[in-house]
């Protein structure tokens, strides 16, 4: 495989090389990327909207660009309103990057909601709850 890039880089550049390994590879690069228990962003995502919402998310997606270079836009949309957005250069590549995006603004969100029913203060920690019981 390596001779084959090799190959396309001298024939033709950086940027047609660069599309084939892309092509060839991106599928196992975001999986190494999830980690070693293989959850995505998009999994994470769905089980926190599943939590928060009792739904799963909906995805809206663009293309722009020529065949030889498309570029992705993706929208991650929860009961309605838009939660994060990505962009990428293939339709998964955007919608892990809006899933990871909508997963950080619904954890923020979440926490604020968990800090105003507590007024302002974090929720007591397992340590703090059982201090004194003996």
């Amino acid at each position: 495989m390596e001779a084959v890039i090799a190959a396309v880089y001298l024939d033709g550049g950086w940027e047609p090389a660069r599309l084939l390994v892309l092509a060839l590879l991106e599928a196992r690069m975001v999986d190494a990327a999830a980690g070693p228990d293989g959850q995505d962003p998009k999994g994470r995502l769905q089980e926190l909207v599943a939590q928060m919402h009792g739904r799963v998310p909906r995805y809206q997606v663009s293309r722009e660009g020529p065949d030889h270079a498309p570029l992705f836009f993706a929208t991650v949309m929860v009961g309605g309103q838009a939660k994060g957005s990505g962009q990428g250069r293939s339709k998964r590549q955007a919608e892990q990057t809006a899933a990871q995006a909508a997963w950080r603004q619904l954890r923020d969100e979440r926490a604020e909601a968990g800090a105003a029913q507590t007024g302002g203060q974090p929720p007591p920690t397992k340590e703090g709850r059982d201090a004194g019981v003996a």
